[in-house]
């Protein structure tokens, strides 16, 4: 039996399998259209843009260092690293901030017997969300700001020595304001 000489059940039996089929084909491309957006989202490396902080100086830093300040009346130190990698695939998905900053807490519980950690209350940026951590022991402080955007790994801190620890509360405030301030911008790793 042809299609026009089928009984008009078959008919519609067959169109309906035919828009399931149409549907499920739509359904299962729309969900690997997402989930490969999402890979290549997960790799992208971005520049960190950031700006010298009013009230600290630039002093030296060493090469792992993206900056490093030191305020101007209590003496704190700012510093700012960035880890980026370039791959197809992001190797530790993770290690997002948060991950991140569990980890360290972690393994400063774990290693360090006479330091604390505890976690912080997280920052949401125009960019990113930033997940900080608090250690310390007697005579030091590290204020540490996680930040993880495709393969770019932020990590700013602002630490004190002996009576400068005292600082880091008062300060605090500062130092959101200034992680609000950085921003991230794609970059084209490709010619590197």
């Amino acid at each position: 039996m042809d299609a026009d000489t089928s009984p008009p059940a078959r008919r519609s039996h067959v169109r309906w399998l035919v828009v399931v089929l149409v549907l499920a084909l739509c359904s299962g491309g729309y969900v690997l259209a997402k989930r490969e957006e999402a890979r290549r989202e997960s790799i992208l490396n971005y520049k960190v843009v950031f700006g010298q902080p009013s009230g600290w100086d630039a002093i030296d830093h060493s090469p792992q260092a993206l900056f490093l300040y030191r305020n101007k009346t209590n003496h704190l130190l700012l510093r700012g690293a960035v880890n980026q990698i370039i791959a197809d695939e992001n190797p530790t998905p993770e290690l997002d901030a948060a991950g991140l900053a569990e980890y360290y807490i972690e393994a400063t519980r774990e290693n360090m017997k006479d330091w604390t950690a505890q976690k912080l209350q997280s920052i949401e940026c125009k960019d990113v969300t930033y997940s900080l951590i608090r250690r310390e022991r007697k005579g030091k402080c590290v204020v540490t700001a996680y930040a993880v955007k495709g393969n770019t790994t932020l990590l700013i801190s602002l630490s004190g020595d002996d009576s400068q620890v005292r600082s880091i509360d008062p300060t605090l405030p500062e130092f959101e304001n200034y992680l609000r301030q950085i921003h991230l911008q794609q970059q084209d790793m490709t010619d590197l």
